[in-house]
């Protein structure tokens, strides 16, 4: 492909428009929207209605989620009453046996035993510049299964972290337009 004048310059002009766009606050490189008039957002902490959990889950799920969303928006991070706000808690942590039958056939009689890690959060969204956005105790809840053999609790803590990671991003889908 031959590099005219031309095109070197709607590639400048394309690339200034996108940088425009992106420095008013309505474009990220992410996919998530926010409208213009939205500049911050906070996060009350998470409780724990739950005694299964690790005692850190609720600290490890708030620092996650700032994390997450300070990456994925251009927003600043308050500690109280953001444009934006969540609150919430985890309901259950839940970490038991099942039994998958053998070559994925349920008719077969000889079963494996694996672990699987459920956590369930109840998230409250509150959108100050665009109310209708907002919700109330919405539950969010992933799943994940494992191998029984090996380290049980370094199973579980990378399970866990890939959950956490799994429910903030539905959280955030539900929370923004096209993220």
């Amino acid at each position: 492909m031959k590099w005219t004048k031309l095109t070197l310059k709607r590639n400048y002009c394309f690339l200034k428009l996108l940088l425009l766009f992106q420095s008013c606050g309505f474009f990220t490189f992410s996919s998530a929207q926010v409208g213009t008039d939205v500049h911050s957002f906070s996060i009350a902490p998470f409780h724990s209605e739950t005694s299964d959990a690790p005692v850190d889950l609720q600290t490890t799920f708030v620092d996650t989620m700032q994390a997450h969303i300070s990456r994925v928006v251009n927003l600043d991070r308050v500690e109280n009453n953001g444009d934006i706000h969540y609150a919430g808690a985890i309901l259950s942590f839940v970490y038991n046996t099942i039994f998958k039958p053998v070559g994925g056939n349920a008719a077969e009689s000889d079963s494996q035993e694996e672990k699987r890690l459920t956590i369930t959060v109840k998230v409250s969204y509150t959108n100050t510049v665009d109310p209708d956005t907002s919700f109330e105790s919405k539950l969010f809840s992933v799943s994940e299964d494992m191998d029984a053999t090996g380290d049980e609790e370094q199973k579980k803590a990378a399970a866990t972290k890939r959950i956490i990671q799994q429910i903030i991003e539905k959280i955030c889908a539900d929370s923004f337009d096209n993220w």
